[in-house]
Order: structure tokens, then sequence, then C-alpha cells
């Protein structure tokens, strides 16, 4: 992972110039693997700060997908016993991205009960 007095000196940096997190940094403590390497979304989180993994490892906090890949991931997570990962629908990225702050994430998050519309 990266620098974390870097890290810290950058979170001490957003909270002199905004306030509090810079709409920059937004995702900057998530670390996240895409089930569809070229969703767009993935290009929103990159420039908010998020640290984006080629493949899933027990780094990775966040899996995210498009809404025809749950059942793969939910299979895959299983298989590599990465089940404390949350698994979130791009869409948050989008809404965070609008809206220049976290979003709450629970209608976004996949889980084994989840059903997509």
């Amino acid at each position: 992972m990266g620098n974390p007095f870097i890290s810290e000196q950058e979170k001490e940096m957003n909270k002199e110039l905004f306030g509090s997190t810079s709409p920059y940094s937004l995702f900057g403590d998530i670390i996240g693997f895409f089930e569809n390497q070229s969703c767009n979304a993935k290009f929103k989180f990159r420039f908010m700060s998020g640290t984006i993994k080629d493949n899933i490892d027990s780094s990775v906090t966040h899996v995210f997908v498009e809404d025809n890949e749950t059942s793969a991931i939910m299979r895959d997570m299983k298989a590599y016993k990465q089940i404390s990962t949350k698994i979130v629908k791009c869409k948050w990225i989008g809404e965070c991205f609008r809206n220049g702050r976290i979003c709450e994430i629970t209608n976004y998050l996949i889980t084994q009960k989840t059903r997509i519309n």
C-alpha cells in the first residue's frame, strides 16, 4: 500500500483546504477490484483517489460489479474466501461522484440474498 506518512499529510491538507475530505480523494481509503475492467466507474473511482487492484487479494476492501455480474462474483468470492470484502454495484461510485461525497452504500451492496432487477 502507499506511504502512510504521505496519506496523513494528505488528510491534514484536505482538512485545511476543504474542511474535511477533499471531493477528489473520497475513495482514498478504499482498495477496489473491478470485475469488468472496462467499467466507466473505474475511472471515476481512480480520479477520486481509489486504489485499484488487478486481482482480488486480502487487501481489497470492495469489489465493484455491474448488475449482470453479480452471481459469478458471489461464486468467485466464496471460492477465494473473501467473504468480508464488500461487493458493491458500480452505480454507487457514480452517485458519490455526482454528489461529491461518500453516499449511503446500503442500497448498492450485493449479498447472497440480493436480487438484481
